[in-house]
């Protein structure tokens, strides 16, 4: 008689090498530590917006270039914009008005702080 055992499953599988045994792994299956990306969907309507954008909204009560204007005049408490993005302090609301008749098209926006 033989010594040596019929190969089964189990005595298969202690025969892999570790090398052999981690690129079974890289090539089937991807490491626990890094989950597997969803795509993102696109929103099947045109005019809805998700609630993350809708809070960004909410928060946000004047455009992202005022925030060096408000941190330069702390004590202004409105900045009127013109059309071609010029940035008026309240006093010279005026100046603003002038300003934006002269460009022809467009409106002056105001922004209470």
């Amino acid at each position: 008689m033989s010594k040596t055992r019929p190969k089964t499953k189990a005595s298969a599988q202690e025969e892999i090498t570790p090398e052999e045994k981690g690129a079974e792994v890289q090539k089937n299956e991807l490491p626990a530590s890094e989950p597997q990306k969803q795509p993102e969907e696109a929103p099947e309507e045109a005019g809805t917006e998700e609630p993350a954008k809708v809070k960004k909204a909410a928060k946000a009560k004047y455009p992202a270039f005022l925030e060096g204007y408000i941190k330069s005049y702390p004590d202004e408490k409105a900045f009127h914009v013109t059309s071609d993005l010029q940035v008026f302090l309240d006093k010279d609301y005026n100046l603003a008005k002038l300003h934006q008749n002269s460009l022809g098209k467009g409106e002056l926006k105001t922004y209470n702080i």
